[in-house]
């Protein structure tokens, strides 16, 4: 079974534009499930994904994964930090950005920005 999965994902990952720029207006929460992102993880840790031999359709990858909401983001990041850390691959990973934080006290989601833009004053 895992080898079947690994085949059709590998098959859609290289051969075909799912995850292309030009379907991200298709896109639906149904899609966005980090258990893509594990299974790209682990197809690397495995050898079924090769940095180098497939760059260009984990390029693609992770520029859909940019396109993501940043709620849905979030969930990607310790994934993201370990493939980073483990498969470290200049303008790969960090394509996705995480320039937002979780407000943990308020549960609320808050996009970092410049203090004086939302109406704050440094001293």
């Amino acid at each position: 079974m895992v080898q079947r999965l690994d085949a059709l994902h590998l098959n859609l990952l290289l051969e075909t534009s799912i995850y292309a720029t030009s379907a991200v207006h298709e896109k639906s929460h149904f899609t966005m499930k980090p258990a893509l992102v594990f299974h790209v993880a682990d197809m690397l840790r495995r050898g079924i994904l090769d940095l180098e031999v497939d760059r260009s359709a984990l390029e693609q990858f992770v520029t859909w994964l940019e396109s993501w909401p940043d709620e849905e983001k979030e969930m990607l990041r310790p994934t993201l930090r370990s493939l980073e850390e483990t498969y470290p691959s200049p303008g790969l990973w960090g394509r996705v950005s995480m320039d937002f934080c979780l407000d943990t006290d308020v549960g609320q989601w808050l996009h970092a920005r410049p203090p004086d833009s939302i109406g704050i004053r440094l001293a």
